[in-house]
């Protein structure tokens, strides 16, 4: 079968799966607009305040986070996640392949990895806090403390599993020092690494806001104006607020995944192969 008609099949599975995607958030809008727009003032009147319509929420959207609320709101959030984000990648990769790689370093701190990574991230904000105040520091360490963990456990199990055949090839060809980093172990153990990577972008956007909630009387980010909207009651805009955090969930899952499949398109190939 030629290459062209592989497109085209693929493309008409595509297409039903995409329909799908568009019609089931319409259909979720349609019935919330139709619910407390007409059920709910019928029913129970006094609820409508805590329920507003979609149009609402949208309108409030635009107003809140479209010009000036961009930089002030959204921006301030997505530096602090970009930044803890990063750095936690860094350190549970680096951290993983050592782990991965020497047995006995692997042994001594296994207890350590266990115990941390079962403390949950939002719980070390006091602690963090008695030590870096209310500040960006805090937030972003706090961060990379709660998503760190993920990456690394994947990394180490990724790097535990490399095919024993390809150990044997890479001892056999002599390859040593970075080459064997940067060209055996870290590409062989990339698809768990993307794996714990996947998990790791939620718990940290989850993470940042968390912190912004924490002592949000004076600052910035979403979650602080989500506190804001709380306090005066402003329930279209703390809606639209929660809106906008499913908005930024779903683009940054819809990034990652469009670079996770540009980085392992080799990974499919071979599974490819493999299958046929």
């Amino acid at each position: 079968m030629s290459h062209s008609a592989d497109r085209r099949i693929e493309m008409s599975r595509k297409i039903p799966l995409l329909g799908v995607r568009i019609v089931a958030p319409v259909v979720i809008i349609l019935v919330w607009w139709f619910a407390v727009g007409v059920v709910m003032p019928a029913v129970d009147p006094a609820r409508t305040f805590f329920f507003p319509t979609p149009p609402a929420i949208a309108a409030q959207f635009i107003e809140s986070f479209g010009g000036s609320g961009l930089g002030e709101i959204v921006l301030p959030t997505l530096v602090r996640f970009v930044i803890g984000f990063a750095v936690a990648t860094l350190l549970g990769i680096g951290w993983g392949v050592i782990l991965g790689v020497y047995s006995t370093v692997r042994l001594a701190a296994l207890p350590f990895v266990t115990f941390f990574r079962s403390l949950p991230g939002v719980a070390l904000i006091p602690i963090v806090t008695l030590f870096l105040g209310l500040g960006d520091a805090q937030k972003v360490t706090v961060v990379v403390l709660a998503c760190m963990w993920p990456v690394l456990i994947n990394t180490m199990d990724g790097v535990r599993s490399i095919d024993l055949t390809l150990r044997d090839s890479v001892r056999s060809y002599s390859i040593r020092g970075a080459d064997r980093y940067r060209f055996v172990i870290l590409p062989a153990a990339a698809p768990q690494i993307f794996a714990g990577l996947r998990v790791a972008i939620a718990v940290a956007l989850i993470v940042t806001v968390v912190t912004e909630l924490f002592g949000a009387s004076q600052g910035s980010g979403i979650g602080y104006f989500l506190v804001d909207a709380q306090g005066t009651f402003d329930m279209t805009s703390l809606w639209a607020g929660l809106v906008l955090l499913g908005v930024l969930g779903y683009g940054l899952n819809l990034l990652f995944a469009l670079v996770e499949r540009r980085i392992l398109a080799w990974h499919r190939g071979a599974k490819a192969n493999e299958a046929l």
